[in-house]
């Protein structure tokens, strides 16, 4: 998540096409790893939720352009 924050950081105070990158792709990263903790979602019956919230960044860095 530290990695994350760095680049979201960056992008916040350059948004250039190069920050952007570095951002969706540490952001496409951390969400590959969210999807890994689905089955905790499910163990604690947050899995609406979590699929909601999965679902949202999805389409969120799908909208992202970087040009």
């Amino acid at each position: 998540q530290a990695a994350l924050n760095e680049v979201a950081f960056k992008y916040g105070e350059d948004p250039s096409p190069e920050n952007c990158l570095a951002y969706k792709e540490a952001a496409n990263f951390y969400l590959e790893s969210a999807v890994e903790l689905k089955d905790c979602a499910t163990l604690v019956g947050q899995e609406d939720l979590y699929n909601m919230a999965i679902e949202e960044t999805e389409a969120d860095l799908e909208e992202l352009e970087c040009d």
